[in-house]
């Protein structure tokens, strides 16, 4: 697994939740549908536009049917939220970042390699702030069907 240190910066983000089984047999694919289509209808796709997936509980751990996770866009720091979005500060720091390309159900997996095979053997340790799935809009994406973050 290729893994480098990175230093992220802090955003604000609007969001939408889901709460629920993640991979299949979820609703995230559609969650993520429904974000795409209110950031087209209020024109804040641009070029760069920084799109974040957060897992907050981990499957093994969690219930499925608890399970949560967001669906965000970045936003400027004076963005009001409306019905369909809530707004979130997202803290910045040391964050360990290795791509991922492949299948919604692939990602537990990739999880799964970075905190059980990575993580124990990197001399980190895991701070109380969320994973992020972190998708470029200028970036090639690919097929449909598959994510790349």
């Amino acid at each position: 697994m290729s893994v480098e240190i990175r230093e992220i910066p802090p955003y604000r983000v609007a969001y939408v939740r889901h709460v629920g089984p993640y991979g299949e047999g979820g609703d995230i694919g559609t969650l993520w549908a429904g974000l795409g289509r209110w950031i087209r209808g209020r024109d804040l796709q641009r070029s760069g536009t920084l799109t974040i997936g957060i897992g907050h509980d981990a499957p093994r751990i969690a219930a499925p049917e608890k399970l949560r996770y967001d669906a965000c866009v970045v936003v400027s720091e004076d963005f009001k939220p409306d019905r369909f979005v809530n707004v979130a500060d997202l803290p910045g720091g040391k964050y360990a970042v290795t791509p991922f390309a492949g299948t919604p159900a692939e990602m537990p997996e990739a999880w799964d390699r970075l905190f059980t095979g990575w993580l124990p053997t990197s001399g980190y340790q895991p701070e109380d702030r969320p994973c992020l799935e972190l998708r470029h809009d200028d970036e090639s994406q690919p097929r449909a069907g598959h994510v790349r973050c």
